[in-house]
């Protein structure tokens, strides 16, 4: 892996253990974001690999879709990860009233470690 695409994934590697700092510290919203912020930069870094740069959370969910699962090279199963932390992402960063509690961030988190793992046989 490439001294860039290193830093890249770093970022996922270093989100995925904030949010267990938030779920260890019950600061759920912060684990559910972080959660999700893992698979982003997974995905950010997969992309980047392949030359693009996405501005955007939708460009960058757009291009995966694209690039790793309409060609059936990613498991779809696990691709799907990315879009549902995203919903969650949405509801915790804009809906004050979500319902987050230690099995919901939990989840989360495991979802974000799947995902990785998948996203390391790419790199």
């Amino acid at each position: 892996m490439g001294y860039e695409l290193n830093i890249k994934f770093n970022l996922a590697l270093e989100s995925l253990d904030d949010a267990k700092f938030g779920l260890e510290n019950e600061r759920f919203k912060i684990g559910v974001n972080r959660a999700y912020y893992a698979v982003f930069y997974a995905v950010k870094a997969l992309l980047f690999k392949k030359g693009f740069s996405p501005k955007t959370h939708t460009g960058t969910i757009s291009k995966f879709g694209e690039e790793f699962v309409l060609n059936d090279t990613f498991n779809r199963k696990i691709a799907k990860i990315f879009t549902d932390l995203e919903e969650l992402r949405e509801k915790s960063d804009y809906d004050d009233v979500f319902n987050y509690n230690e099995e919901l961030v939990l989840n989360t988190i495991k979802e974000a470690e799947m995902f990785i793992e998948e996203a390391r046989k790419f790199l």
